[in-house]
């Protein structure tokens, strides 16, 4: 096989050049001009998968559970909250255990409705994941939302896979179980919570 030869590779590429290997529009590039169009398309398929890499990075991804050996599950996603106003600060409350530092963020129902869409919006969203089989395995993310004049969102992970106690996961449910999101044309930002 030629990859456990490197001479004769560098030979065949070398030849490879010289000569050509393909034209366009009459013109068979050699030399330079085909050095060129090699880096050129090393470039776009490098950039291409590490866009990828990079895309995927920025993501949440599942945790595995090892008690159980399953995959997690997205268990909780939060309605559009409150802007974060310092994600540090956030984080660090957060690390410590003090789930009181999501208190902020949380709309009140006198609130106007918490813009998704429109240019210059901001809001936050948080997402548990958790083993399907177990309580022992949950997971926060918290992650910071903003679209820009184009309508364009970025999104900015503050917290991300922070092993956090069922109870934690259970709270976030029945706070928002009897809240819904209103129709545009309806103020207020919550419905009647339920009287759980």
């Amino acid at each position: 096989m030629l990859l456990g030869e490197p001479e004769t590779v560098w030979a065949i590429i070398g030849r490879i050049n010289a000569m050509g290997a393909w034209s366009v529009f009459g013109w068979q590039p050699t030399g330079y001009p085909l050095w060129a169009f090699w880096a050129l398309e090393l470039a776009v398929i490098t950039f291409g998968a590490m866009k990828g890499v990079l895309l995927k990075l920025g993501q949440s991804v599942n945790i595995y559970c090892e008690d159980c050996r399953r995959w997690s599950e997205e268990v909780f996603t939060s309605p559009p909250l409150k802007p974060v106003e310092d994600g540090e600060a956030l984080k660090s409350a957060l690390e410590a255990g003090d789930f009181s530092a999501l208190e902020p963020l949380y709309p009140q129902p006198e609130d106007d409705p918490i813009e998704t869409e429109d240019p210059g919006a901001a809001f936050t969203r948080l997402l548990v994941m958790a083993c399907p089989q177990c309580e022992n395995l949950h997971v926060l993310d918290v992650t910071a939302f903003s679209v820009d004049g184009d309508g364009d969102k970025a999104e900015e992970l503050i917290v991300d896979n922070l092993l956090v106690q069922s109870r934690v996961t259970h709270d976030l449910q029945h706070r928002f179980a009897g809240y819904v999101e209103p129709e545009p044309e309806k103020k207020g930002w919550f419905a009647k919570p339920s009287s759980k």
